[in-house]
């Protein structure tokens, strides 16, 4: 696996940082159901920068995908934990529940699923090309996407 330092990978760690800073920050007031989902929030956002800086970095197209599949383990969830801060932050978080929040991740798992396996089906990339000049993959999206 060889890594370019581009950038973008620099631009995404410093994001995956600042997600890491957030998260100490707001550390102390974690009982508070709004920071216990805003921390959620910068721990998925933090992995998908991460992730997303890995995969600006590789060269070779087989990484890249590894490293994109990787990134939804924060891309997924991300829409979820907003939904639930946004609630809980306007006061409403009476109407949050541990059955609602399991019905709420169905989509994400879902997806999850669909993404590592998606050689099979193509459901979520029908085609991914890279791009040597620009060092980009590029992803033709599927039905899932």
């Amino acid at each position: 696996m060889i890594h370019n330092l581009a950038t973008n990978s620099l631009i995404e760690i410093l994001t995956a940082l600042a997600a890491v800073n957030i998260i100490m920050l707001l550390w102390k007031f974690r009982n508070l159901l709004e920071v216990k989902f805003l921390i959620y929030l910068e721990v998925f956002a933090g992995i998908w920068a991460l992730t997303y800086a890995f995969e600006f970095a590789s060269t070779e197209l087989v990484t890249k995908i590894f490293w994109s599949k990787m990134s939804y383990l924060g891309i997924a969830f991300l829409p979820v934990c907003y939904f639930l801060f946004t609630t809980a932050f306007s006061q409403k978080s009476n109407i949050i529940n541990l059955r609602k929040i399991a019905f709420l991740t169905i989509i994400p798992l879902i997806t999850l699923g669909l993404v590592f396996t998606n050689e099979s089906h193509h459901l979520v990339w029908s085609d991914v090309t890279l791009d040597k000049a620009n060092n980009m993959a590029h992803y033709h999206h599927g039905v899932w996407f």
